[in-house]
């Protein structure tokens, strides 16, 4: 079995205290996300409070229409998550969140795993859950319901059921339906299992592989089809997901597009006029969705330059600052304690930011040059992170960016957060045993 390979690692002595650690850093993760949770209670505005009154409608059985009509304009993972625990618990705001502190916990612990199977590091994979646990915009979200932190969950548990070392069958269904749970929450998921697979090709096209992938895709295709189906006949027409991602392209290359969110004027008068005054909800929403879509690429293809020119500025707006769950997200909250406990939160995570993207830009550079150099077997997927990143980012510069679009990213970033320092202190002890060696 290759040695980048979780269950390949070696014990050691202090393997006990190491994973002790572990235990312990993901109890004071979830620790944290729950306090947060009980003691930061923010009015929820724009999507956020779309996503909490779909959930509220889901749970007392009214399904998921806009004007009596059948819609699918926000992706219905979060709502539906969400409704489940209404319809057991009561509908309240405080439940929300505390489930929020529970995805968040999860996500610590599947980090965990994934670190170390690409990796093959028990201190890399400790270090990017350190990096995470105490990650003050993770936390600051656990308030806050936005699918960015219920969708790191889906994908973060069900990447790692995949990637565990010999997966068992079950396991693999269970990491494909969880992907696709993912996908149901934001579109981006789809991309998670084409990259998996792709990982197990480049492994090679032996049989357990090719069975490996087909048993995650027939998961993730039977955890899409119930929706997929309801929207087929809702709308006549194949709506896998959502109806936004016309809309959201749109948004992000038309004559007044800025970079980041701005829905104008003279884009609703050019989208009026191709649809007929057509609105969301049932058919209509197909169409003005795919409208959308149309003109946002006959506009790239008629100002490619313009278009590849809003690439810096939505760079600059998905990176440039870490500060959504802090800002606009969160700004109506009831007290000036609770005031105050955001403003210490936005403090710390101020430096804590860059130095994490720092710290994973010299852990993505050692893991290039480990690849390349061959000191990585042909099997590893330490690249797998950097791939994700990509896609991604490229998602968000065909359509516009924001600071709470990079957070589906930072897990990934932890992980090469994590991997620097492991690899320094792995070739100190190189040298130093070099030294040893040439001493005697």
């Amino acid at each position: 079995m290759p040695s980048d390979v979780a269950g390949a690692v070696p014990a050691r002595p202090h393997a006990l205290v190491t994973r002790g650690l572990v235990v312990a850093l993901i109890a004071t993760g979830f620790g944290l996300r729950l306090f947060w949770a009980l003691t930061i209670a923010p009015e929820q505005v724009s999507d956020a409070r779309t996503y909490l009154a779909i959930a509220g409608e889901l749970a007392a059985g009214d399904g998921y229409r806009d004007d009596g009509l059948p819609t699918a304009y926000y992706p219905i993972g979060y709502p539906a998550a969400l409704a489940s625990f209404f319809w057991l618990f009561g509908t309240h705001d405080t439940l929300a969140r505390v489930v929020n502190a529970l995805f968040g916990a999860a996500s610590l612990w599947s980090l965990f795993s994934i670190a170390r199977a690409l990796t093959g590091s028990l201190l890399a994979a400790t270090l990017a859950l350190l990096v995470f646990a105490l990650y003050p915009a993770d936390i600051a979200y656990t308030s806050i319901t936005l699918s960015q932190l219920p969708f790191n969950t889906f994908a973060l548990v069900g990447c790692a059921c995949c990637l565990s070392p010999e997966p068992k069958p079950w396991r693999l269904l269970v990491g494909g339906a969880l992907l696709g749970v993912a996908t149901l929450t934001r579109n981006q998921g789809a991309a998670l299992p084409v990259l998996i697979a792709l990982g197990w090709l480049v492994r090679g096209a032996a049989a357990q592989h090719r069975r490996h992938a087909l048993l995650v895709g027939a998961a993730f295709i039977a955890t899409l089809a119930p929706w997929t189906i309801r929207n087929a006949l809702a709308f006549q027409a194949f709506v896998p997901v959502s109806n936004n991602g016309g809309i959201n392209l749109y948004i992000g290359n038309n004559p007044t597009a800025r970079g980041r969110y701005k829905y104008s004027q003279k884009m609703d008068a050019l989208l009026t006029a191709g649809i007929d005054g057509a609105r969301r909800g049932g058919r209509n929403e197909v169409i003005v969705d795919r409208t959308a879509a149309r003109l946002a690429w006959q506009y790239v293809w008629d100002h490619p330059q313009a278009a590849l020119a809003l690439w810096r500025p939505k760079l600059d707006y998905l990176y440039g600052e870490d500060d959504a769950p802090f800002g606009y997200w969160s700004r109506r909250v009831p007290d000036e304690q609770q005031s105050q406990q955001l403003a210490r939160a936005k403090q710390l995570n101020a430096p804590f930011y860059p130095l994490v993207l720092w710290l994973a830009g010299l852990g993505a550079l050692a893991a290039a040059w480990e690849i390349g150099s061959g000191r990585r077997a042909r099997t590893s997927l330490l690249w797998l992170p950097a791939a994700v990143i990509v896609v991604f980012t490229v998602l968000h510069l065909l359509t516009f960016g924001d600071p709470c679009y990079h957070h589906p990213m930072m897990p990934w970033i932890a992980i090469y957060a994590g991997y620097a320092p492991a690899v320094a202190w792995r070739w100190f002890n190189a040298r130093k045993a070099s030294r040893s060696v040439r001493a005697t």
